[in-house]
């Protein structure tokens, strides 16, 4: 999991349950912190419970969101800009 670059626009906001934003959907939310903290923890994003989320590189698939649940799917944006920006060092 790369550094969020294409993040750098959004607030981050941690899902407290109950009382929480009302516009925030659980279904995504829940599964996407997860995968934070997993990656913080343990340095590898992949939990048992959640959809296992593979090295971005090539053809890869990327993790999509979305109303109907959290599903792997072919990335539609395999374009030079990405393929530079994962293999820039930090």
């Amino acid at each position: 999991m790369k550094p969020a670059l294409y993040l750098l626009g959004t607030s981050s906001v941690f899902y407290n349950g109950q009382g929480s934003d009302s516009s925030l959907n659980a279904t995504i939310v829940q599964p996407t912190q997860r995968q934070i903290v997993q990656f913080v923890k343990a340095g590898n994003q992949n939990a048992k419970e959640d959809p296992h989320v593979p090295l971005y590189h090539g053809q890869a698939q990327v993790l999509s969101l979305g109303d109907d649940g959290v599903h792997i799917k072919p990335t539609l944006t395999n374009i030079d800009r990405c393929t530079y920006e994962h293999k820039v060092e930090f």
